[in-house]
């Protein structure tokens, strides 16, 4: 979120084509802007949408409203309940460079700032709030976080500057998955294959699931030289969950991991997929 004299800015970290700018998301939800932009010009807060207290969805449905046009966001919030802004840290605040100061020094930077955000609640639900932070038993707090249907969380040295000392926890599941193609590859990687296609066996077929990358260059090179030795292979990927579509399932960040010459495709199987990324309905 980036606030300026007269204008605030949310946006998302990925680049328009069509622009060629970060995309801007600021009209989908109205109700988090800051009212008074000059008091706090010069602002910039690093955070994410989320649904919060009191709105039914999944974080997928938030990824469809901020993906829908304003007016269509604006309407499925009525429906649901209006989406929450939580607070992962800050860069600047009234045109103050705070990426150099320690974590300690910008969280209280931080909660004081949002402690003023959070009086522009239009009703007794506030929209804005700082990220939950845990200095002890943090394997106790990871577990608990991927209990509670999340993907994981961020280490952050409390000590170090802006980007420094982090690390991102998530949780994996390794799957066992059969090649069943290759995507060509774009940018650096033109002329050569770009990801792998991969699917599980069902009812006596292979059922396509997703596509991943992630392998090492000369792996690349040499799946690109000898592509029909791969394709109906066994490999290993790894993702960080097993997503349902409205007819099939599918993985979030596959990455390729190894081949496997040491199961057949029949190890490969639609049961046993779900069973590694301990997946229920």
């Amino acid at each position: 979120m980036v606030i300026d004299d007269g204008q605030i800015l949310l946006q998302s970290r990925s680049i328009s084509k069509k622009t060629g700018k970060f995309v801007e998301k600021q009209d989908r939800v109205p109700h988090l802007l800051p009212i008074d932009t000059t008091a706090y010009r010069g602002t910039i807060i690093e955070g994410e949408v989320i649904a919060g207290e009191g709105c039914d969805c999944t974080s997928n449905d938030v990824v469809s409203i901020m993906g829908c046009d304003a007016d269509k966001a604006i309407a499925r919030q009525e429906e649901t309940g209006k989406l929450s802004w939580v607070c992962f840290d800050i860069l600047f605040l009234c045109g103050e460079d705070l990426r150099g100061k320690s974590e300690v020094e910008r969280r209280e930077y931080l909660t004081s700032f949002v402690y003023d955000m959070q009086t522009f609640s239009d009703d007794d639900i506030d929209y804005w709030s700082v990220s939950e932070r845990f200095t002890r038993d943090l394997r106790e707090r990871y577990d608990d976080l991927i209990f509670a249907g999340y993907e994981g969380g961020m280490m952050k040295d409390t000590t170090k500057p802006y980007g420094k000392g982090w690390y991102k926890v998530k949780k994996v599941v390794d799957l066992d998955v059969v090649c069943t193609g290759f995507m060509p590859g774009k940018g650096k990687y033109v002329g050569q294959i770009g990801s792998i296609y991969f699917g599980v066996l069902y009812e006596d077929s292979i059922i396509p699931v997703s596509q991943a990358g992630g392998m090492s260059d000369d792996i690349r090179k040499h799946m690109t030289d000898h592509q029909l030795e791969y394709i109906g292979k066994p490999l290993s990927i790894l993702a960080q969950e097993i997503t349902k579509t409205s007819n099939w399932y599918s993985v979030r960040h596959p990455r390729f991991v190894r081949m496997r010459p040491d199961i057949g495709v029949a190890d490969c199987t639609l049961e046993k997929f779900l069973e590694q990324g301990n997946y229920s309905d």
